[in-house]
């Protein structure tokens, strides 16, 4: 980084390295990890009322905090790394102001969109840019017609996965709301674009990558999934709160901020 003194530049990613803060990204991980395996375990009516509301929202906010902490300790990729803590920030904001709004609400009296989907769609233009960015970081010694083959074959994968969703969404009643049908369009577009930039880098970069794709595309796949079965559950009124789809969505934000949190210089 022009501007900065090689001192400096070694220092910088020493402070992911610190105890302190390795122990609180140990914290998130495990609150979050913990959490999405309550999700799958068979409590049932036994299921503990905390772990869906303060346990949650804690988990939540510590998963955002890590995410936003990388760009403020470290410049390396400060841009890219800003977007992708303020996109999981966003989505967190957004699920916390649906509990805390709509959790008690039967299914159709929550409206959509309401202030809630602002956040959570904000997710989207905001970790596409922060992927972008460390994409174009990854891959600038690769020709773009590399590029391009990357990504056309990774657009025919992820096509099958958006038509059959778009199909289903639109076939939701919503009572001729067109703003709800746009509104439940933009998730599996959304997830598409991280999905499909992830696997072009993937594709490209190879055994020469840290962990730090392999953990960014698994939370754009978790995420990607906890939106796909949330969508084909609306038809049939299927959703539950503190269900595996809201472990899936902990997982996906998790391994956002867990990958933004790794040392640049080794991967760890």
């Amino acid at each position: 980084m022009r501007g900065m003194r090689r001192g400096e530049r070694e220092q910088q990613p020493r402070m992911l390295d610190a105890p302190l803060y390795q122990g609180f990204r140990f914290c998130v991980v495990g609150a979050g990890t913990a959490y999405a395996l309550s999700t799958i375990l068979p409590f049932g009516e036994q299921r503990a009322t905390f772990l869906d509301t303060w346990f949650y929202s804690l988990a939540l906010v510590g998963t955002a905090m890590l995410a936003v902490a990388r760009p403020l300790l470290v410049r390396h990729h400060r841009p890219a790394w800003l977007c992708v803590g303020l996109a999981v920030a966003s989505w967190a904001a957004g699920d916390i102001y649906w509990s805390a709004a709509f959790s008690a609400s039967p299914g159709d009296e929550i409206p959509v969109p309401s202030l809630a989907d602002v956040f959570y769609i904000g997710i989207y233009p905001l970790a596409f840019a922060g992927f972008i960015l460390l994409a174009r970081a990854a891959v600038t010694r690769l020709p773009a017609s590399v590029l391009l083959d990357r990504a056309v074959i990774s657009l025919a994968a992820g096509a099958v996965f958006c038509a059959s969703v778009v199909v289903h969404v639109l076939s939701i009643d919503s009572g001729g709301a067109l703003g709800e049908k746009i509104t439940y369009l933009l998730y599996p577009v959304g997830d598409l674009m991280l999905i499909i930039i992830s696997l072009v880098v993937l594709a490209t970069v190879r055994r020469r990558s840290y962990p730090t794709w392999w953990l960014l595309g698994l939370g754009a796949g978790f995420f990607a999934t906890a939106d796909t079965a949330y969508l084909f559950g609306l038809s049939k009124d299927a959703y539950v709160d503190g269900s595996w789809v809201d472990g899936l969505w902990m997982l996906g934000l998790m391994f956002m901020a867990l990958a933004g949190s790794l040392n640049p210089a080794t991967g760890e």
